[in-house]
């Protein structure tokens, strides 16, 4: 009996998951570096801006120290309600769905280092997915050494 040339389509469950988990990855990354980026520069401006006053007006009047830390630490925690979703979506893409692409590993971790510098809250989160990444890197990369 002649082979049929049509072939029902296979459904593939596992495909499904994939899409999700990469879908999951990118959004996470996009969202990440960018919003690590930026808390990163206005935490660096704002304490810039304040040694400037602090050689513009003195040192005389704490006032000034405290309203410039104040003022470069608003962004950084308000940044955090972004990060914090992000950190979800990549933590869930790695450890739900497995996903394992080598540009996934190293955006992560270029976030993560990025995140590092933005102290307090940013290090301890950056501190973390660093971690994650580590500990799951043979996941990224197989037998390969990085």
């Amino acid at each position: 009996m002649p082979e049929s040339i049509y072939s029902p389509p296979q459904s593939d469950v596992s495909h499904v998951g994939e899409v999700k988990s990469g879908l999951c990855a990118k959004l996470g990354c996009w969202i990440l570096l960018p919003v690590s980026l930026y808390s990163f520069f206005a935490l660096v401006s704002g304490v810039v801006t304040t040694y400037q006053k602090i050689m513009w007006f003195g040192i005389g009047d704490p006032k000034f120290l405290a309203n410039g830390i104040f003022q470069s630490l608003i962004p950084t925690a308000l940044l955090l309600i972004i990060q914090i979703p992000a950190l979800i979506l990549i933590v869930i893409a790695i450890y739900t769905n497995n996903y394992d692409r080598v540009w996934f590993f190293w955006w992560c971790l270029v976030s993560g280092l990025f995140m590092l510098i933005t102290f307090p809250f940013g290090s301890l989160f950056g501190l973390a997915l660093v971690a994650l990444l580590m500990m799951k890197r043979k996941q990224f990369f197989g037998n390969k050494q990085l």
